[in-house]
């Protein structure tokens, strides 16, 4: 155990999101599962994650807390924010998070976060499952992923361990999730968040605009500007970048 965390280490799974689910009932607050290689592995919308074995850190923690919608909102924010910060202090490297969690080096996608959770029937508390994918040795990446994805060791010279980075994520979330809003976390969150200096379009359900991006609010929403001057507030689901 390592900070209050239970571990299971795996050599291959489908994906250690759907492994936790169908064992929610029966498993600790804090249990981490991690695995070699995921045959299934997913990200948000349903995209697949390419696993390749033992060339990267592939791990869900299970983390229960009181139901706040603000605070769940920060939550996978926060997990974002551990990544960055854990990988910083592990290898110097300073990666971008791009909204709400997806993780940047030099253009590059180098890790991506994947949250599920489960309501209590009364509501009163809720069960967050924080599945991450980190790319850390080099390795191939085929067809359109080739220029897209990149990883911790195309970009460091130091011979990382991933035994020693995992560590240090944990210890991270473990501090930056147990309150997850704050307004100092806000700031943290904000310092390594990349904001596109130029208009995007956006479609939130069935409307398409363009604005800019400000920044995220307490809320935990996204905000943006129209051309009209006017501010609105995004949420992940409900938007699309197109």
């Amino acid at each position: 155990k390592e900070q209050g965390f239970e571990f299971e280490i795996v050599n291959e799974i489908d994906s250690t999101n759907s492994r936790i689910k169908k064992r929610l009932n029966s498993l600790n607050h804090k249990f981490v599962l991690a695995a070699e290689a995921q045959t299934k592995g997913r990200g948000r919308q349903n995209r697949s994650f390419v696993s390749h074995e033992s060339k990267g850190i592939y791990c869900s923690v299970l983390w229960k807390m009181p139901f706040d919608a603000q605070q769940v909102r920060w939550f996978s924010l926060m997990s974002a924010l551990a990544l960055a910060q854990a990988i910083l202090k592990v290898t110097g490297l300073r990666v971008d998070i791009k909204w709400p969690n997806d993780l940047y080096l030099r253009g590059k996608k180098i890790a991506g976060i994947l949250i599920e959770s489960e309501l209590n029937p009364e509501q009163t508390e809720i069960a967050l499952i924080l599945g991450f994918g980190i790319n850390v040795y080099k390795q191939d990446f085929e067809g359109e992923l080739k220029d897209k994805v990149g990883t911790l060791e195309d970009f460091c010279d130091l011979s990382l361990d991933r035994n020693k980075l995992l560590i240090e994520i944990l210890k991270e979330f473990d501090k930056t999730c147990k309150v997850p809003y704050t307004s100092e976390s806000r700031l943290t969150y904000s310092r390594f968040n990349r904001l596109p200096q130029k208009k995007l379009r956006i479609q939130k359900n069935d409307y398409t605009f363009e604005a800019y991006l400000l920044g995220i609010n307490e809320e935990g929403y996204m905000e943006c500007i129209k051309e009209n001057g006017e501010i609105m507030s995004l949420t992940v689901e409900e938007i699309h970048f197109v």
